[in-house]
């Protein structure tokens, strides 16, 4: 058993961290020319640029793009990243990466414009749907203000000429820069080719520097090929921008509401979810006046098939029916009715089983019982809830139960949505981190199953189910922690590892209290340290004890088995059992030759058959039927930068 968990663990955990890594894997990279496609349908005539540079870091951006259509179009397009990382090379020749969120504003244009997100970059798109044509002027001004996480980023970084425009950017060419304050225009650099070429670009240039003006003009010299293209960079002192560029907000947005989700988890479970103490009693003899379906229903509040079955047993034991294995196969004989005080769950069951006759072959009621047990879960809880008048849960904790259920789940959501919304996530990692969080949730669903069948199953069974379901939200968890974590280290997102530390706290806090939420009644604490007790002399008990008691009391251990059953601890009990030497019980007969009556082969027979039936029982009978990618990278402060590295560029073509 234990080499099972270890092999299941490793495997569940090697799957979920190459869920993680792949998704982290999962690069901001600048496209190769090879990526870019060359658009047939246009020429594009002339590109020009005018970029005012804010005193605020901000970018005030002038396109106008002259192109012929070399057949009938609407127009062009141009999306521009509005969130992913810049890249430039710091003093020591390596890449640094700053993850930036950006607004992107359209103030003016000249031609109908139609404006939307796709891939982390704004899409604009000129021209009318109605309309087509053959050449156009297209000169628009937008806006574009990049935020960080830190305080400022002092740098100047401006994609001119973008590297993935779709076809060649043409000599004639020119762009302006204006700038906000004084600096040493020798500090500015112009890099061209394809994204992360480091090649000057004054070869291809003729530049007008005019620094009384705080302007710079350039013109091309020679035509930018597909997938090149043209970006300025000016390492500027701290402070040279006046107003603070931090994204603010961000811990804020994922806390306030994780803590307050967090708190009412935590006043649910006060209020409601805190459970009396069970203190077993021992306990030697099944309770009176609970069959073992209902003591079945007691102890995890449902009712399952194997539980109703299990009357089966129980009826044999107490003299209305007789079990014959015969040629491995089990045969019911009717020996009386039941008594007319029985609960009607039972009559129903009783009644139906033999349906008239005075035997029944088990295989003969496959596919014919399903009805009979729908009926009879319904008026077991009927019988306990209206003539017993008896709850499990208190009906504040299930509803208690359901509410941190769907809450507990959520902050670790959030986290993701949030960091997702102002970094570029492309749809692989959305989707790998979708699942993630579902496995967390299944994780939790899963460990709420193992506390209420608690006393429902045997000790490695249930420790196997709470070790699965919490190892399944601690695996997925730290698959998506360790997801991030790499792409912090890598640059691509904002870096709240504090935030998304306090948040799985939080989240562990909540998936304990929730699958510890429902309260049992007053009752049922009674009943339950009857049972418990019951259940851990079933589990625990020595040889020496039972063999005490079976000199005493032999038949006890027939009117024990049916509650073993819906322990799920008939295979303990008949271990047990099989060294005792005691005869057959009267109401089973056998073809096999046996000096003492093996309990182990007998339960092997009886429960296995009752086990591979219960599905076939239980189900009714089938029917019969006739035949882009965001901007790339993170800030320097000193270095230089590279084509493609900084903000804005983007691409377009026509449509």
């Amino acid at each position: 058993m234990k080499k099972l968990w270890a092999s299941g663990f490793i495997a569940v955990t090697l799957f979920l961290l190459c869920i993680g890594i792949g998704a982290a894997a999962e690069s901001i990279s600048g496209p190769s020319p090879s990526q870019v496609q060359q658009d047939p349908y246009m020429y594009t005539k002339q590109f020009q640029t005018k970029v005012v540079v804010g005193n605020d870091g901000s970018y005030d951006i002038t396109e106008k793009i002259n192109v012929r259509f070399l057949e009938d179009r609407h127009g062009i397009y141009r999306y521009i990243p509005s969130k992913g990382t810049i890249a430039s090379y710091d003093k020591k020749g390596e890449i640094q990466k700053t993850p930036f969120y950006a607004s992107v504003k359209m103030l003016r244009a000249n031609e109908t414009v139609d404006e939307s997100s796709e891939n982390g970059s704004t899409v604009f798109r000129f021209g009318d749907e109605d309309k087509t044509v053959r050449e156009g002027i297209y000169k628009f001004e937008y806006l574009l203000t990049p935020k960080f996480q830190q305080k400022s980023y002092d740098n100047i970084y401006y994609n001119i000429f973008p590297t993935q425009w779709q076809n060649q950017i043409p000599a004639g060419s020119r762009f302006t820069i204006q700038f906000p304050k004084k600096f040493d225009m020798d500090r500015l650099k112009f890099y061209c080719g394809e994204y992360g070429s480091t090649k000057d670009a004054g070869d291809i240039l003729t530049l007008v520097k005019d620094e009384e003006n705080l302007t710079v003009t350039g013109t091309l010299k020679q035509s930018l090929p597909l997938g090149s293209g043209l970006t300025c960079f000016a390492g500027m002192k701290e402070g040279y921008f006046s107003k603070s560029q931090q994204i603010s907000g961000i811990p804020r947005m994922i806390l306030i509401p994780s803590v307050i989700i967090f708190g009412i988890v935590l006043c649910l479970f006060l209020l409601f979810g805190r459970d009396e103490k069970i203190i077993p009693s021992i306990q030697y003899q099944p309770p009176e006046g609970l069959d073992s379906a209902g003591v079945g229903y007691i102890i995890d509040g449902k009712v399952h098939e194997k539980e109703l079955l299990s009357l089966i047993i129980y009826w044999a034991d107490r003299g209305y029916l007789k079990i014959e294995e015969k040629e491995g196969k089990l045969i019911f004989h009717k020996i009386s009715d039941l008594e007319k005080t029985a609960p009607g769950y039972q009559r129903i069951m009783f009644d139906n089983l033999f349906d008239g006759k005075d035997q029944v072959k088990i295989e003969d009621l496959k596919y014919k019982y399903a009805d009979t047990l729908k009926v009879a879960k319904s008026k077991l809880i009927r019988y306990f809830g209206r003539e017993k008048q008896f709850s499990i849960y208190t009906s504040g904790s299930k509803a208690a139960r359901e509410i941190s259920m769907g809450l507990s789940a959520l902050p670790l959501g959030l986290f993701m949505v949030v960091t997702s919304v102002y970094s570029y996530t492309g749809i692989t990692r959305i989707i790998v981190q979708a699942v993630l969080w579902m496995l967390l949730l299944g994780g939790m669903i899963l460990f709420t199953v193992a506390v209420d069948s608690w006393y429902a199953r045997s000790r490695d069974s249930r420790r196997l189910w709470v070790f699965w379901g919490l190892a399944l939200s601690f695996l997925s968890a730290a698959a998506y922690t360790g997801s991030y974590i790499v792409r912090v280290i890598n640059g691509e997102i904002f870096s709240y590892i504090w935030v998304l530390a306090a948040v799985l706290v939080m989240t562990g806090g909540m998936i304990l209290m929730t699958g510890f939420m429902k309260k049992r009644t007053h009752q049922c604490i009674e009943w339950m340290g009857y049972l418990a007790g019951l259940r851990d002399f079933i589990e625990t008990a020595e040889l020496d004890r039972m063999k005490v008691l079976a000199e005493d009391q032999p038949q006890m251990f027939y009117h024990i088995m049916p509650y073993a059953y819906v322990f799920g601890l008939s295979d303990v009990f008949a271990e047990k059992l099989k060294d005792l030497g005691l005869s057959a019980p009267d109401w089973y007969e056998t073809d096999r030759q046996f000096t003492f009556f093996d309990y182990y082969i007998f339960n092997r027979c009886l429960m296995g058959s009752m086990d591979q039936v219960t599905s076939t029982l239980s189900v009714p009978e089938p029917p019969k039927t006739s035949s882009g990618s965001g901007s790339f990278g993170g800030g320097s402060f000193g270095g230089g930068g590279f084509s493609g590295g900084g903000f804005g560029g983007g691409g377009g073509g026509s449509w």
